[in-house]
């Protein structure tokens, strides 16, 4: 396989996740309380965002770790999985990855012209 084919790959493993979040939460259908709407589609929105940011191997511009990759990915199965329980664990599991991403990817001051 190629390198397009293998990008193209990457890019549709998050299209392919999407309308399996619909079949978790009822809420994406804007069925139910406002708030459980809204809440179930930032969710939604950061469980997607994590997932791509894994599999891409990018976070906020900045490359990143095999670790911090898989633990994006862990966590965005959290994110996808209704609950509010999950989701903490998602949201930690992003922080996670974000510390790990300052911690080994400092970036090196340039020298004084």
């Amino acid at each position: 396989m190629g390198k397009t084919g293998f990008m193209a790959m990457k890019l549709g493993t998050c299209a392919f996740v999407i309308p399996w979040i619909f079949v978790y939460s009822n809420q994406l259908f804007m069925e139910g309380p406002i708030f459980g709407v809204l809440f179930s589609f930032v969710t939604a929105i950061a469980g997607v965002y994590m997932l791509c940011c894994g599999i891409q191997g990018f976070l906020l511009d900045r490359k990143q770790n095999i670790l911090s990759r898989l633990i994006l990915i862990a966590g965005s199965v959290f994110f996808i999985i209704p609950g509010i329980q999950t989701d903490l664990i998602g949201a930690a599991a992003f922080g996670a990855a974000y510390g790990l991403n300052l911690l080994f990817n400092r970036k090196k001051p340039e020298p004084a012209a």
